[in-house]
């Protein structure tokens, strides 16, 4: 085995014989990984248990087989709800509060607080 003095010179050291048998030992285990074992690992499960297919539905940002897809209504555009009412507390898109005072609310609690309808 070589090595590398910080001068730069080469120096040899003889290799043990325990060495030797564990170079060879581990030259001898196979270098792939098993195709079965790599298989299961990536496999993902739905919240029900069911085995996910390669190209699963999202639904709040979960990957959920098709029977809970059905179940699970599906949100307004496809995204998460964005704002919280400041009066209810309530979460709703973006687009259905309007800001009153530096906060949003829904149109309930517009109308109740501020007698605003819109």
């Amino acid at each position: 085995m070589r090595t590398f003095t910080p001068v730069g010179r080469i120096t040899q050291e003889v290799e043990t014989d325990e060495q030797k048998l564990q170079r060879m030992a581990r030259a001898s285990l196979p270098k792939h990984v098993d195709v079965e074992e790599k298989r299961t690992r990536q496999r993902q499960h739905c919240a029900c248990g069911a085995d996910l297919h390669a190209a699963p539905k999202i639904r709040q940002g979960q990957p959920v087989c098709d029977d809970c897809a059905d179940k699970i209504p599906r949100l307004p555009a496809g995204r998460r709800p964005s704002r919280v009412c400041s009066g209810c507390h309530a979460v709703y898109p973006g687009v259905r509060l309007k800001m009153k005072n530096r906060k949003f609310y829904c149109k309930k609690c517009l109308k109740i607080k501020f007698g605003i309808d819109f």
